[in-house]
């Protein structure tokens, strides 16, 4: 189970724990631009007595900045206690970019709102209080945001404010969707248990690079088999389009249209849409020259010096252009 932690302390501090506790004193135009939000070591003990583990200052830090760009400085946890029931809970600032220093300790910037500046500057506040979600074990799974406080609960330069335990059942409360939800994903993972956020998180990783994976092989097949697709549908269509022409073409020579000897020439120029078409208007401008009886009876026309010229005129072609139709045939015969 995640819990989400606002450690307390007993209120007001014994002069010799002063220096757990250590205020940034505020003076007029030194306003701080970091905030330290945990102190160093893997184990954190509030005055409370509660025990909090870090186990991976530089994953948890990784970690809350993914979960949340900007986090919310608000004034003595008010986001946790009091806009649940409906309570005004303003933004005193917004801290980013947590790091961690060289002794594991972990600080943020900060951008102050004018409200926050002007509790700053009039000393209303000199702590700052971290909430973090946890486990049942006490380790600080994500840093979520912080509060202005006078109440510190932990050895930082910034706060953790001290409330009551039936304070925190309030926040707990709210966190009874969250942890259903990490129930869930939990459950929909196969993960144990027993994870951690950081495992889940990594599950999740996983599960993108799988369904991207998924996806790329999808793509691929259907990119392949769209191009078999293409290729076969051309075939088919060269097919048809060589019965077609060579159906007009045996069509033309029976009507005399077409000389015998020019036969083999249109059907190889049928081996294209354009030269398909161009047979199609040849033949159907053209006018009988060759005697059908004649072809019938096996016999050779008699064809003269000029029945070519006469074809041509026929079709409305040029010599010249009747000669790069033909060439174009050659081309398509190899």
């Amino acid at each position: 189970m995640v819990e989400r932690s606002i450690a307390k302390s007993e209120g007001a501090m014994m002069d010799n724990k002063q220096q757990l506790y250590t205020p940034f004193e505020i003076t007029r135009g030194d306003i701080p631009n970091k905030i330290q939000l945990l102190p160093a070591g893997q184990q954190i003990r509030g005055k409370d007595g509660r025990l909090w583990r870090v186990n991976d200052p530089y994953e948890l830090a990784r970690l809350s900045n993914e979960y949340m760009q900007l986090h919310c400085i608000d004034e003595n946890h008010a986001t946790d206690l009091k806009a649940g029931q409906g309570g005004a809970a303003p933004a005193f600032g917004w801290f980013s970019n947590i790091t961690v220093d060289a002794a594991g300790a972990l600080w943020a910037d900060v951008e102050w709102t004018e409200r926050g500046l002007s509790a700053l500057q009039n000393k209303d506040y000199r702590y700052v209080s971290p909430v973090f979600s946890t486990k049942q074990d006490g380790s600080i799974l994500l840093i979520l945001r912080a509060a202005l406080t006078n109440t510190p609960n932990l050895d930082l330069i910034a706060l953790n404010a001290a409330q009551q335990k039936n304070d925190n059942a309030t926040a707990e409360e709210t966190n009874d969707n969250k942890d259903e939800m990490l129930k869930t994903l939990t459950q929909e993972l196969n993960l144990p248990s027993d994870c951690t956020f950081t495992d889940i998180i990594e599950a999740l990783r996983e599960l993108k690079k799988m369904v991207a994976a998924i996806n790329s092989t999808v793509i691929t097949t259907l990119t392949q088999r769209t191009k078999q697709a293409e290729l076969q549908l051309n075939a088919i269509r060269q097919e048809n389009q060589k019965q077609e022409g060579a159906y007009l073409v045996n069509e033309a020579v029976k009507a005399g249209k077409i000389t015998p000897a020019a036969k083999n020439d249109y059907i190889a120029l049928c081996a294209t849409y354009e030269g398909l078409q161009t047979v199609k208007s040849i033949i159907g401008k053209a006018v009988p020259i060759i005697s059908t009886t004649e072809l019938c009876r096996g016999e050779p026309p008699a064809v003269s010096k000029n029945e070519d010229d006469a074809f041509l005129d026929t079709i409305g072609y040029t010599p010249e252009k009747w000669q790069t139709i033909q060439q174009f045939a050659e081309k398509a015969k190899k």
